[in-house]
Formats: structure tokens, sequence, C-alpha cells
């Protein structure tokens, strides 16, 4: 038997000392693995079940204004500017406005909503005493043309202006604007509308109606409108394409008028004022020469307030003066080669007076 094939004792195997030592160590390693792994396992297990967190947004720092004066040591390079930007300021970077002078007003036009206008319109500018500001405005007018909706008024020297637009058929509320050191460059829009007109009966006192009175509307502005018309035998006038604005109504000879002038308001609609006038009188005047035979001469007659009258001898030779108020007057008749003369008559309410004027020939 070889020495290493004898068994110990009681019939059991000897495990050598190295071999026995490899084992214990790789059982050591096996009981550490085993714990960690069951710890991680464990670990991973809660996080898998544990409920999603909230994270809260990464904080971000805001940022930095920018300083309008650069640090010490750095350049003071100017940031880029818009090019309209650039226009529209001075290099100190207020608004860069016309000087004193140099005003600019553009006007654009909008058409009445009946429908656009079938032609040109006139456009004018001058003062105002709808706005106290300071200067002097100067008139200009400009001209609108069909197919055009603007025009513009250069080198306006610092003042209140009222703009206005007119043409026929149409008419424009009127615009107050200024032109001044807070604003140079003005625009504005003007709403056109159809003109209106007005109407109404002249009556007397008791209600009959007075025929050839004249009445009239002046326009309360610099250059203003001036419209009129004369009543007809039933008494009735209407004074057509009137435009919108501020007016002064008048009764009577421009010289001398019978009442009170009444002011009033036009916008878009027609307006209707009656009339109502003392008891008059007539005058009728004949002029003749010397043998007899009727003359075309000029009458100018002169009475009470309310009483002035002007007109031409028809060629039957008679003149007819109506709604007069009553009282004395005195009447001027001159025609061609012949002197002028003076002659004296009185006119009573409700009355036809008469005159008769012999012209001699002149020397």
């Amino acid at each position: 038997m070889h020495p290493t094939d004898a068994k110990p004792p009681g019939g059991r195997e000897t495990i050598p000392p190295r071999e026995r030592e490899s084992n214990l160590g790789a059982a050591a390693r096996l009981g550490i693995l085993l714990p960690v792994a069951g710890a991680i396992l464990l670990l991973a297990t809660v996080l898998l079940l544990a409920p999603p967190v909230a994270r809260a947004p990464a904080f971000r720092p805001a940022p930095a204004e920018r300083s309008e004066s650069p640090p010490p040591g750095a350049s003071a390079a100017p940031a880029p500017v818009p090019a309209q930007r650039l226009e529209a300021e001075g290099p100190d970077g207020e608004p860069a406005l016309p000087p004193p002078g140099k005003g600019r007003l553009r006007v654009f036009l909008v058409d009445p909503p009946e429908g656009p206008r079938k032609g040109d319109c006139l456009v004018a500018i001058g003062p105002t005493a709808l706005l106290l500001a300071p200067g002097k405005a100067v008139e200009k007018t400009a001209i609108v043309p069909l197919g055009s909706d603007r025009c513009a008024f250069e080198d306006l020297p610092d003042a209140g202006y009222l703009v206005r637009a007119s043409g026929e058929g149409l008419s424009a509320v009127s615009a107050p604007v200024e032109v001044g050191p807070a604003c140079r460059v003005v625009t504005i829009n003007l709403a056109l509308r159809r003109t209106v007109f007005v109407d109404g009966a002249v009556l007397d006192e008791e209600a009959t109606p007075l025929e050839g009175v004249l009445v009239r509307l002046e326009e309360e502005r610099p250059g203003g409108a001036r419209l009129e018309a004369a009543s007809d035998p039933s008494g009735r006038y209407r004074i057509d394409g009137v435009s919108s604005g501020l007016y002064r109504l008048f009764v009577g000879p421009r010289e001398s008028p019978l009442l009170e002038p009444v002011r009033v308001a036009l916008e878009n609609a027609p307006l209707r004022h009656d009339v109502r006038l003392p008891v008059f009188g007539s005058l009728e005047v004949t002029v003749v020469d010397e043998a007899g035979l009727p003359l075309p001469a000029r009458l100018d007659g002169f009475g009470p307030p309310g009483g002035t009258f002007h007109g031409e001898v028809s060629p039957e030779g008679t003149f007819l003066a109506r709604n007069l108020p009553a009282g004395d007057y005195r009447v001027s008749a001159r025609a061609r080669g012949s002197e002028q003369r003076y002659a004296e008559a009185k006119v009573v309410a409700r009355e036809k007076a008469a005159l008769r004027v012999v012209l001699r020939p002149a020397r």
C-alpha cells in the first residue's frame, strides 16, 4: 500500500490544511456578500415603490439691469438704437421736433356714410378762438382732388388752428388743433358730411306771410360762408348748401337788420327757423322827368332801424319797398343825365304810402 492512500483511524478522510483554509475564506466572503446583496435589493424595492417627489424649479438669477453709465474702466460705446427711434429722437433722447415756424399739419378726409364724394375738396386752416394757444395762426388752403384723401400744410407757426373741409354738396365738422412746443407734427381726421339746409316761414304779428324778407346766414369764422334767401309770396324761405358749423342768422337788410341776430349750430341735420316780425307798411316810389315820363333811376331809402332799402325803378318808373317799419324815411333818387334828388316820406303800419320824385336834367 502506498503511503498516501492510508486513511485515519475510524475511516474518516483528513482534509489538508491549505484546502481547509481556502474553504473557510470562501464561506466568510459569502456571509458578507449575502447581507449586502439583500440590503441593495431592499433599497431598490423601496425606491421603486416610493411616490415621486416634486422637484423645485431651478433658480435662475434675474438679468441685471443695464446701467446708464458704464463702469469705471469700461468703454462708453452706446447700445444700438432702431432706425425709427433715431429719427424720432434727438441726440439727448428728446423728441426731435421741428423748430418754431416749421410745424406740420396732415389732414385725412373720411367720406360720408352715404357714399364716397364725387368731387374735389377744399381744406382751409386759419385762426380760431376755440383754443387759448399762444401765437398767431396763418391762413392756408389746399385742394384734395378726387381719388385722394389727404393733404399737408408745412411751415406753420406755433398757434391754434381751425381746420375745415368743404366741397360741392359736402361739409365737415371743424376741428381745432394746436401746433406748439408739445407737438409740431399734427395729424387729424375730418369726417365729411352732406350739406344741409335751413328753412322756415316769415310772418308778422298777425300771422300774415311776408314776401321779400331777406334771411341770411353768416358763419362765425374768418372767411366763413355767407348764404341768404328771400321769402316767397307765401312767406317761405330756404337756404341750401349749408355746411356744418356755427352761424348767426340775420333777418332784414344787411346794414340794418330787423331783429337781433340768432346764433345757431348746424351739424348733419336740416334746421327749421320761423321768424315773427312786427306789422309793417310799404312805400311805392315813382320817378319821372319834368315831362312826367318814367325814368330808370336808382333808389336808396333810409328810415328807422330795419327800414333800409335799395333798388332799381322798373321801366314803368315805379318801385315798391315792402316790409318797412313805421316811421319817417329819406329817399335818394338818381338817374343818368339827371340831377340827384332827395325826398321825404312817412310810412304807416298796414298801409302803403306813395312818393313821387321828379328829376331835372343835369346842368
